[in-house]
């Protein structure tokens, strides 16, 4: 029995002090400028950048609800990396006052919705500190609400 016990102890404490298997962390390339080297062979992943001024051409209609086909056409053809579809949307910020951050985020969680239908199983996100980050605590809600419909944000280095 003794032994039996010892083994026991054994093989509970090398389970308690394995360490987990090393998982793949990702590191994605969301930078978008000419000249701009292939950052693949070193181990990053292409992202994909959809622009304001994309889904915006007209910048008075810029934080509007565009229309949903056309939105999600965008999202598809800019959806071509293996990457994250980043929505970059920097002019529609919940730095505002409760209620238009509450508008506005109402406005960003559907687009972001509609991106999730156009590029299924896609990781979606918003770039930049006007959305999800450095907002003030009386827009805390509204923030929290968007970050529902989002599965990651980019804030700027």
């Amino acid at each position: 029995m003794l032994p039996i016990a010892a083994l026991l102890l054994a093989v509970g404490g090398a389970l308690l002090f394995a360490q987990p298997a090393e998982k793949p962390f990702p590191i994605y390339d969301n930078m978008f400028y000419k000249g701009k080297p292939d950052t693949r062979k070193n181990g990053l992943t292409l992202s994909n950048i959809l622009y304001e001024n994309k889904i915006w051409p007209n910048p008075r209609d810029v934080g509007a609800l565009p229309n949903r086909d056309a939105l999600q056409a965008l999202v598809r053809s800019a959806a071509v990396n293996p990457g994250p579809l980043v929505l970059d949307i920097e002019s529609v910020s919940l730095r505002t006052s409760p209620e238009t951050a509450r508008q506005k985020a109402q406005t960003l969680s559907k687009l972001a919705d509609w991106a999730h239908q156009a590029a299924p199983g896609k990781i979606i996100g918003y770039y930049g500190t006007n959305t999800l980050s450095d907002i003030p605590q009386s827009n805390f809600a509204a923030a929290r609400e968007l970050a529902r419909h989002v599965h990651v944000f980019f804030p700027s280095l």
